[in-house]
């Protein structure tokens, strides 16, 4: 859902309720930036998300997720060995590349 400014000197409830309680700025200057974004948007007629009360320019899009790389059964038993083979014994490496 968003919102459309009709009257640019002001920010929706939520814009100025993501400025005061989730965002938080280090100093004041950091702080005076931030609402200068918000109502810079807000003039150039940008649509803000309800639920963040950010602009549309200031949301980031989510990444996507890194695949899971593929455990095969080869890559398991490779790593099984080599995991068990420097602490056997002779005859136990005997029984070890035979599973």
């Amino acid at each position: 859902m968003t919102w459309t400014s009709t009257n640019p000197g002001q920010l929706p409830i939520s814009a100025r309720e993501a400025f005061l309680d989730s965002t938080t700025r280090l100093t004041r200057a950091l702080a005076d930036g931030f609402r200068s974004e918000l109502l810079q948007a807000a003039k150039r007629g940008e649509e803000f998300e309800i639920e963040s009360g950010l602009p549309d320019s200031m949301i980031k899009e989510d990444p996507e997720p890194e695949p899971q790389p593929v455990r095969t059964v080869l890559t398991v038993a490779h790593a099984y060995v080599e995991m068990r083979w420097p602490r056997a014994a002779p005859k136990s490496r005997e029984g070890i590349s035979d599973a």
